[in-house]
């Protein structure tokens, strides 16, 4: 008994009080610091994702205008002559007498284009490399790149039959067969008309993925800077492509229902935005 007493006069003496205080503020010093720590290295995480995140949106919208301007300067007015020309001919034959083959003179316009430089493998790297990537960006950039790899390889196909008609020097019949795809004797040459109509189809597909790959990303870094203080969240800007909109260059997102179909966004477990198809997957997981 008077061990206990002893102890008990100890422990409520006032060097005892002093002791264990500094060994409890120490305890709580160190955790605290710890805290203030690790909370600060999440933000620095969460801020190097949305420099990542604006940087990688504005590669994807560089790539869209990069398409934009070939459509325009290349694409879109070989691709709009050789359709005039096809519905002139078309209404050339309908009108002519019966019996008759009407003479037609038409337009071409053969020329070469250079392949265009896009940078699709340094968006990838970024993307895969510092943001927590959603379902939807995955499938675009990997849809993107096959996009242009096949624009590249149109323009090399449209490239070589250019060069392969100068050298030919064709006129009247068999430059109408090769422009416009028409049967001579048992064989149709339609090699041209079908690969500027793929030109024409892989210029707008890389248009609209990279430029709905660039909205998603930024509206996915709205999600990352709510979770910032706002004098850390900075600045970003969606891009907006208005003027090449009034002139005709912008696919219709209405040839692409998929996009806005496949990947309906649900709220889970109040943890940001990802596809509902992964609700149940990670509400099975917590």
């Amino acid at each position: 008994m008077a061990d206990f007493e002893s102890l008990w006069e100890f422990l409520n003496s006032q060097f005892a009080r002093t002791v264990i205080a500094s060994l409890a503020g120490a305890g709580l010093g160190a955790w605290t610091a710890q805290r203030i720590a690790t909370r600060n290295k999440a933000q620095d995480d969460l801020v190097k994702e949305l420099r990542t995140i604006n940087l990688t949106a504005t590669i994807a919208y560089g790539i869209t205008d990069a398409f934009i301007s070939v459509k325009k300067d290349n694409v879109k007015p070989m691709y709009d002559k050789w359709r005039s020309e096809s519905t002139r001919r078309q209404e050339v034959i309908r009108t002519a007498p019966a019996g008759t083959v009407p003479e037609f003179e038409f337009d071409v316009d053969f020329k070469t284009m250079p392949p265009v430089k896009a940078g699709v493998e340094q968006l990838r790297q970024l993307m895969f490399g510092g943001i927590v990537l959603q379902p939807r960006a995955v499938a675009l950039v990997n849809t993107l790149d096959r996009s242009v790899e096949q624009h590249s390889l149109m323009i090399q196909e449209l490239n070589k039959l250019t060069e392969k008609f100068h050298g030919e020097n064709l006129t009247g019949p068999q430059l109408a067969a090769v422009y416009f795809g028409l049967r001579v004797g048992t064989r149709i040459d339609d090699r041209y008309p079908t690969t500027l109509q793929a030109l024409h189809m892989s210029t707008d597909d890389c248009i609209f993925f990279s430029g709905l790959l660039g909205d998603d990303l930024l509206e996915y870094g709205k999600t990352v800077a709510a979770r910032l203080p706002e004098r850390l969240r900075g600045k970003y800007t969606k891009a907006t492509f208005d003027q090449p909109e009034r002139e005709g260059l912008m696919p219709d997102p209405a040839e692409f229902p998929s996009w806005t179909t496949m990947f309906q966004t649900a709220p889970v477990l109040g943890l940001g935005i990802w596809t509902a198809e992964f609700e149940a997957l990670a509400l099975a997981q917590q």
